[in-house]
């Protein structure tokens, strides 16, 4: 018997077989908690109380998604970075 296209055994050939809970990549609802140091700490409850904080320290909290940078220049913490001061 000679296997046409349509045969179970060429398309099992040409699409090998995934396991359902393997080759996810990447699981956005599986955050991983983040961990910060204590001058992180500092960072975000300097930015919290708007004490004036340096250029490195700001573009450090912007970066990571954790503050946000208005025109004018004021600064203030996202919701990740409220949460974040928050747990800690």
């Amino acid at each position: 018997m000679v296997a046409s296209a349509n045969d179970w055994r060429v398309r099992k050939a040409r699409t090998p077989y995934r396991h359902p809970h393997r080759y996810r990549g990447h699981i956005p609802y599986r955050k991983t908690a983040m961990t910060i140091t204590s001058d992180q700490r500092r960072i975000l409850r300097d930015i919290d109380t708007t004490t004036p904080i340096t250029e490195s320290e700001t573009g450090w909290a912007v970066n990571a998604g954790y503050a946000v940078l208005a025109e004018d220049g004021d600064i203030d913490l996202t919701s990740e970075g409220r949460a974040l001061l928050d747990a800690s």
